[in-house]
């Protein structure tokens, strides 16, 4: 810890002698004499020619003061390695629910996102709780292995992309909960196919890659929805500036509205009326100042909200995606690709079904639990059928059997298996709503009312299909089955 009051006092006291040492030895040069009081700090007295062999009262002032600096430092020195030390040692003995590691900005900021939700965090830095070992030691220090091995989330958010690799393959050497897979920053947008794999099916990969772009761009996506959910028309939608993750995204969303198959929610223009425009950082301010048309504004939220004219316009015209709480805010990074898929069906829900609160502001979380449970239902029922999610390929046609099938499976996995957890940590079976009430359709299959059965066979119709889209994938036979059926 830096202790800038003492270097300021040492200094003062330094200066002290080194005035009192010019004028007692007038005429002996300064640079000397300035030499000679460094020794005051060590208890020493050595008087320069012209100063009596015993030190004068101003110079015994100076004396004590500059040996009390001394032993100041030093105690103060051996407290702050002692605090330190103790608080990596209670760091440790403590069962962590998230070990963060790396130096970077955004590792600080998932820390700090974190630890407001009341989570136990240990922070494997230099400047963290522990000290980041170098990557090949990683596995072989045992007090970072028993963290990791107690942490209910792990995230490598270091700074070099290189090393975040390497570290994660260490991860992969210890024997980690089952239900842990560690996330890993990936920046740089050319590494799709890290952050994307080829082929997603019931079991996620061990190791999961987030990227603050992605996760920004589904926010404006969400954003985007979220607006054009008011309208009574389809909205027109400018990209006045956007990086190529994010124009991607709302690419991939307009094809998903067109899978579901009702009116579009929104469309891509270049031309206009515009009904809403999409903006980054200084463009989107320098847009807010020319006009009044609505604007979903990825940019720092604080910085918005502080200018008087713009805070009557939040959340009426002006719809803010702050790039830290959507790129590297802790819940979105620690449920990853489930949360991603999740916040995906949940706006197909809406879109599709009845209008639903945004993503993260229902009673509890039920809808986002819910919607995260069905998402890896989609996968596993996807799997159990001999079907994947791929980013190459083209789109399987389901017969009506399987699509009788899969919404089937579908039913029976949401009435019998799924549950939602409440603020006090109670588990409900998912068809229990918040105010204590049953759902209408925790009923078996042959109970259901047309319509339920209509809604669970859009499933494989248009929503399955839908959210595969959004995420840059097609729904096809996979491999295996191929292979199977082909004999």
């Amino acid at each position: 810890m830096k202790r800038w009051w003492l270097i300021g006092i040492a200094v003062f006291i330094l200066t002290w002698n080194v005035v009192v040492g010019s004028s007692e030895a007038a005429g002996f040069h300064p640079l000397h004499v300035f030499y000679l009081s460094l020794g005051a700090f060590v208890g020493s007295y050595n008087p320069a020619p012209g100063q009596p062999a015993s030190p004068s009262l101003a110079m015994v002032v100076g004396l004590i003061a500059a040996l009390g600096i001394t032993f100041t430092t030093a105690l103060t020195a051996v407290a702050d390695l002692t605090r330190d030390r103790l608080r990596r040692t209670r760091a440790l003995r403590q069962r962590s629910d998230v070990v963060v590691i790396g130096q970077s900005t955004e590792a600080k900021v998932i820390v700090t996102s974190a630890r407001r939700t009341g989570s136990r965090v240990l922070h494997i830095a230099e400047d963290g709780d522990l000290p980041l070992p170098s990557w090949p030691d990683l596995a072989r220090r045992r007090p970072v292995v028993r963290a990791l091995q107690g942490a209910g989330h792990i995230i490598v958010a270091g700074g070099d992309e290189g090393e975040n690799a390497l570290i994660a393959q260490q991860l992969l050497t210890i024997h980690l909960s089952e239900r842990v897979r560690p996330s890993v920053l990936i920046r740089s947008e050319e590494m799709t196919a890290a952050l994307r794999p080829p082929i997603l099916r019931g079991s996620l990969p061990p190791l999961e890659n987030f990227s603050p772009r992605d996760n920004i761009g589904q926010s404006v996506v969400e954003a985007v929805l979220q607006v054009a959910m008011t309208q009574q028309s389809t909205l027109r939608v400018r990209i006045w500036s956007a990086d190529r993750v994010t124009e991607k995204w709302l690419a991939n969303a307009a094809r998903a509205q067109a899978i579901l198959g009702s009116p579009p929610k929104f469309e891509l223009v270049n031309r206009g009326p515009f009904s809403l425009t999409v903006a980054v950082g200084s463009d989107a301010i320098n847009l807010l100042m020319t006009s009044n048309d609505p604007v979903v504004a990825v940019a720092d939220r604080a910085l918005l909200e502080s200018i008087p004219w713009l805070q009557q316009r939040l959340g009426r015209s002006l719809f803010v995606v702050d790039p830290l709480e959507a790129g590297v805010g802790f819940q979105i990074v620690a449920d990853g690709v489930s949360r991603q898929l999740g916040r995906a069906f949940h706006q197909a829900h809406s879109a599709l079904h009845r209008r639903m609160p945004p993503w993260g502001t229902t009673v509890n979380g039920r809808e986002e639990q819910s919607s995260i449970l069905a998402a890896q239902a989609m996968l596993q029922t996807l799997d159990k059928f001999g079907l994947e999610l791929s980013r190459t390929g083209t789109a399987v046609v389901l017969s009506e059997e399987q699509e009788i099938a899969i919404a089937q499976a579908e039913h029976d996995d949401w009435l019998t298996h799924r549950r939602w957890q409440d603020e006090a940590g109670k588990s409900w079976p998912a068809w229990r709503r918040t105010d204590g009430t049953v759902s209408a359709d925790a009923v078996p299959w042959n109970q259901l009312t047309p319509s339920a059965r209509e809604y669970l066979l859009d499933l494989p119709r248009k929503v399955y299909p839908a959210l595969a889209a959004m995420f840059g994938y097609v729904i096809q036979e996979s491999i295996a089955a191929e292979n199977h059926r082909s004999r």
